[in-house]
């Protein structure tokens, strides 16, 4: 199944992180982001910091990026204390005039450590909290929130779940085309992400909606008909699935594919972008639908 992506918001700390995992999968990564306390302006504590306390998976890498597309992912130094060497705390910068710090981590298996990875299992690997320490070295929990994953069995291989046209017709080359492109998209493994799974989504009925309008310019009820009775469904336990995502490498920091216009580095951005690519991708099934249930019933009644 799909992996699901987790954001655990409680107020000025969200975790952005996928909460499953293929068997076998034994490194990961997620994105903190820290938005700035309320009074933050009127009663500034000395020192903000950032806690994360590791538990099977060490850190391997943590970097920070404020909200701005244009800032770099910079590695950040972590003050480990002797007694509490699983305790890591970075001291927070000050933050951008608007959006929030963003710091990118990566995990690995301890191979010294507690085997992880198998199915079914489920383990918290991290707890992280946001603190504010006063003058006199005390410290407050303003918010916290914890890194869990769970790791399921892998969805078995199937066969592509869309065939083309089989009445062995030689189809106009751009119908042809269309056809092919169609067929091929729809065998390609779903994404593991949410994300990127709409995407996966989107361009599919897209691309059937070009078939359809091929087929009308052609005159070819035939494909027409074939077309508009094909429903996709990115749940089928047939398909395949890409897990992790190949987007990892978006989230952590690199400049996403050039052909993704619904991804951004400003997490404010990235939530109204979604809701737009929902909005997208629930008119085309709705588009589909409509010309699949006007297909069926003009369909002559069975003998």
């Amino acid at each position: 199944m799909p992996a699901v992506i987790v954001f655990n918001s409680t107020g000025q700390l969200t975790l952005h992180y996928e909460a499953e995992l293929t068997a076998g999968v034994r490194e990961g990564h997620a994105v903190i982001a820290v938005t700035p306390p309320a009074d933050l302006l009127s009663a500034p504590a000395p020192a903000y910091i950032l806690q994360v306390r590791r538990y099977a998976c060490p850190l391997t890498s943590m970097r920070l990026r404020t909200s701005s597309a244009e800032h770099p992912l910079e590695d950040v130094q972590a003050v480990v204390l002797p007694d509490e060497p699983r305790e890591h705390r970075y001291l927070l910068p000050p933050w951008p005039t608007a959006g929030a710090l963003e710091y990118h981590l990566t995990w690995a298996q301890d191979p010294a450590g507690p085997a992880v990875g198998d199915a079914p299992e489920e383990r918290v690997l991290f707890l992280v909290r946001l603190l504010a320490e006063d003058r006199q070295g005390d410290t407050q929990v303003l918010e916290h929130g914890r890194i869990a994953v769970t790791w399921t069995d892998p969805a078995p291989a199937g066969a592509s779940p869309l065939a083309g046209p089989g009445d062995g017709r030689t189809l106009p080359a751009p119908l042809r085309e269309a056809v092919d492109d169609l067929v091929q998209a729809d065998a390609e493994p779903v994404p593991g992400c949410s994300h990127c799974a709409m995407l996966w989504e989107l361009r599919l009925l897209e691309q059937a909606e070009r078939v359809r309008e091929l087929a009308e310019e052609h005159h070819d009820a035939a494909v027409g008909d074939w077309v508009a009775r094909w429903l996709p469904d990115p749940q089928d336990a047939f398909r395949e699935f890409i897990n992790p995502c190949r987007c990892v490498r978006a989230r952590l920091g690199a400049r996403p594919d050039p052909a993704d216009l619904w991804w951004s580095a400003d997490p404010a951005a990235r939530q109204r972008l979604d809701a737009e690519l929902r909005e997208r991708l629930v008119a085309a099934r709705r588009r589909h639908v409509i010309h699949y249930l006007r297909t069926i019933n003009a369909a002559p009644p069975s003998p």
